[in-house]
C-alpha cells in the first residue's frame, strides 16, 4: 500500500509526515475504542493488555460511553495500522462498541 491509498490510515500517515515525522521511527501510537458498558471495556482492556498494549479505561469525554485507550509503540506501518484497524473494528462491533481510529505525535 502507498500514502496514495484511500483511508483514515493513509490520511494520518500523511499528515504525520507533511508535519515532518519520520515514519522509519518508532511512535508512541494510542488507539481509541468506545463501549457502552463498563464490563466491556473492562474486558477489551485486558485483552489487550494481554496483547502487549499500555491500557487506560475510563469514561469518555462526553460522559456516555467508556473510552479504551491502547498505546503501544511502534513503527507506523500502514500494513499493521491497518491490521489493527480491521482486529480493533471487529471486536467493538461484537460488543456494540466502536473503534475510533488512532493518533500519534510528530517523531523526528
Amino acid at each position: 500500500m502507498s500514502f496514495l491509498d484511500a483511508g483514515p490510515d493513509s490520511q494520518t500517515l500523511t499528515a504525520l509526515r507533511d508535519a515532518g515525522s519520520d515514519l522509519s521511527k518508532p511512535h508512541p501510537i494510542e488507539f481509541y475504542l468506545y463501549f457502552p458498558a463498563k464490563t466491556d471495556a473492562d474486558h477489551v482492556g485486558v485483552q489487550l493488555q494481554e496483547e502487549g498494549f499500555d491500557v487506560t479505561v475510563r469514561l469518555g469525554a462526553e460522559e456516555v460511553n467508556w473510552l479504551v485507550l491502547a498505546q503501544s509503540t511502534m513503527v507506523p506501518e500502514q500494513r499493521i495500522l491497518v491490521e489493527l484497524r480491521n482486529k480493533f473494528e471487529a471486536l467493538a462491533d461484537s460488543l456494540g462498541g466502536e473503534y475510533d481510529g488512532w493518533e500519534a505525535m510528530v517523531v523526528r
